[in-house]
């Protein structure tokens, strides 16, 4: 297990200095609920190019995606997040979810000794608890193991 950390570790290290001008970028560039155009479309791109499967509108929703690696009996899913606040912009943080959980995504892909799915959702208007609750519900029907979430807590 130690080996596996340490592999997960060292490649979330490698992409660091990208995981941090994602973060950053966002920042400087908040979008609010439902207006994530930019955001959906940069979260995505470091798995893309790490060779993750990307699916975009995901669900139908146009500012969602679905960023999956691997096969096997276990799924789990990671979660970002990243529309602003309106008048606040980040405050809220999701800048820094969206890029832990695309570094997580990255330490897992390296990392992973066992057969598994992982999906990398990314979740437009998250603080609306309708689309917040109807993305989620979506999501669980696809996944036959407990989600792994970023951020929040989904009710």
């Amino acid at each position: 297990m130690d080996t596996l950390k340490a592999a997960a570790r060292r490649e979330v290290d490698r992409h660091a200095e990208e995981l941090i001008r994602l973060s950053e970028r966002l920042h400087a560039d908040p979008e609010t609920a439902w207006e994530e155009h930019r955001a959906a479309a940069t979260v995505p791109e470091l798995l893309d190019r790490a060779g993750f499967e990307v699916t975009s509108s995901y669900l139908g929703l146009d500012r969602a995606f679905l960023a999956r690696f691997g096969s096997g009996p276990v799924r789990i899913a990671l979660c970002a997040e990243y529309d602003a606040l309106p008048g606040l912009g980040h405050a809220c943080g999701h800048n820094l979810i969206a890029a832990g959980a695309v570094g997580a995504a990255l330490g897992y892909e390296t990392a992973c000794a066992i057969s598994l799915e992982a999906h990398h959702t990314g979740r437009p208007a998250l603080d609306l608890v309708r689309e917040r609750a109807l993305l989620t519900e979506a999501e669980l029907r696809t996944l036959t193991s407990p989600a792994a979430l970023t951020g929040r807590r989904t009710p």
